[in-house]
């Protein structure tokens, strides 16, 4: 009895003791949430004394992935932009065709999507192990313009949808680039 006596003592201290490390924590939690805003309000107060005093009408520089820097018209990365986004908003409801658009956006002469991806025919490797779903793997490779190869993974029932698995995931990095970029040339 007096062991059972003594654990349920342990036990009223622990809770005790998970009360108060709760109530640290949440206190900790509310400091750290005011000190989050107050960063935020203050580069945004940085970003805006910043974007007062630079030139708009300049052209930015942008870094590509390669580490290419060049200066952009603003326009060519919207359009180039707007045509990916295109393309990935259209596969949400049908994936089929993607790499035929991937294949006609690379060679379409754009200079922002050429300083992510060289003009080139795109080449698709299919694996002849099926993954652990039943799905057909493959891999696309396509070239950047420094000779260095980016591979995307794709999946798909058959051969020609998992092309298109790849191609999208190729989309969406070319939209995460061309979305920095135009970000670095907004400021």
């Amino acid at each position: 009895m007096h062991a059972a006596q003594e654990m349920y003592k342990l036990l009223e201290e622990n809770n005790e003791l998970f009360r108060q490390g709760n109530d640290e924590l949440e206190v900790a939690m509310e400091e750290n949430m005011r000190a989050s805003e107050a960063v935020a309000i203050s580069e945004k107060e940085a970003v805006s004394a910043v974007s007062a005093h630079s030139p708009k009408e300049q052209p930015q520089p942008v870094i590509s992935p390669t580490g290419v820097v060049k200066v952009e018209e603003k326009g060519s990365d919207t359009s180039a932009l707007r045509m990916v986004r295109e393309a990935l908003l259209a596969a949400e409801t049908n994936s089929k065709g993607l790499q035929a658009k991937l294949q006609m956006i690379l060679n379409a002469g754009e200079s922002s999507i050429e300083s992510i991806f060289a003009k080139q025919e795109l080449s698709f490797t299919i694996l002849e192990q099926l993954d652990i779903n039943g799905c057909v793997q493959c891999m696309l490779k396509v070239v950047g313009p420094n000779g260095e190869a980016n591979v995307f993974g794709g999946t798909g029932q058959t051969k020609e949808a998992s092309r298109d698995c790849a191609a999208r995931a190729a989309f969406v990095y070319l939209e995460t680039f061309l979305e920095a970029a135009m970000k670095s040339q907004q400021q």
